[in-house]
């Protein structure tokens, strides 16, 4: 299963919560190019939104676009 998320309200987020970009994707386990393909609005797998909406104190869907 993939999502596509709101690079919008990842930004948002990642920013209310003192992440910059590395920080985020080193939380999450993902790698930096992961999350760069998360806010090109690219698909990712539905796990790989969890791990990120999870760093972020959110559901995965609440970033859904």
């Amino acid at each position: 299963m993939y999502a596509v998320l709101d690079n919008e309200k990842v930004k948002t987020r990642a920013e209310e919560c003192s992440l910059d970009r590395r920080a985020l994707a080193e939380a999450a386990g993902i790698s930096v190019d992961t999350l760069k393909r998360i806010q090109r609005g690219e698909r990712v797998m539905f796990s790989t939104a969890q791990k990120v909406a999870s760093v972020l104190g959110v559901r995965a869907r609440e970033l859904r676009a």
